[in-house]
């Protein structure tokens, strides 16, 4: 004799919103983000036997050497730190609210898929999508665009003490792009 279920949390991936979300068992689950049914069911969260699994591999010596050789053979590249700190400065600091909150429940940083808690401090890019620091700033030192929309951020722009080399004498001028870094430089920053 088999037993109906009754409804329990399930664990889902939207393939609209690139996301896993957490949603009661019902006949037709819809993603609570964008109201779409392509979800798909995802493995139960890890038993107790697999996390002892893990302590036991985490605490192995034969892992420990690994991360010691790692840390070891790590290099400092100054060049990197300072990109961060030029990135870090740049991209607006905010803390997350309680009215943010409310706005939108399930409010989460792209790159990690964990929410955003009241508080804590996320970046916020020119299209207006949130990121923990430690998320976003190691993508933006590669990359110059958001992660998630690839809203293209704006790159630094010819000062006007470099200006004069732009003129119709200097050997790349190009007649057609002459002012680009005047009129890219008195564009709003989300341009």
């Amino acid at each position: 004799m088999s037993s109906t279920p009754t409804n329990e949390w399930q664990t889902y991936w939207c393939h609209e919103c690139d996301l896993s979300i957490h949603l009661l068992t019902t006949t037709t689950p819809l993603c609570p983000h964008c109201h779409h049914d392509f979800l798909e069911l995802m493995d139960p969260i890890p038993t107790s036997t697999t996390a002892d699994t893990t302590t036991f591999l985490l605490d192995s010596p034969s892992f420990l050497n690994f991360l010691q050789h790692l840390n070891t053979n790590s290099h400092c590249d100054c060049e990197d730190d300072n990109t961060n700190a030029t990135i870090d400065s740049i991209i607006p600091t905010i803390k997350i609210t309680s009215c943010m909150l409310e706005m939108d429940p399930m409010l989460v940083c792209a790159v990690c898929k964990d929410q955003f808690l009241i508080d804590v401090e996320a970046k916020q890019l020119p299209c207006s999508h949130l990121y923990h620091p430690g998320c976003i700033l190691p993508w933006l030192s590669n990359h110059n665009s958001c992660p998630l929309c690839r809203f293209q951020l704006q790159t630094p722009v010819v000062r006007e003490e470099n200006l004069e080399t732009w003129s119709p004498d200097h050997p790349h001028h190009d007649a057609n792009h002459a002012h680009v870094g005047v009129l890219s430089a008195s564009l709003p920053p989300h341009f």
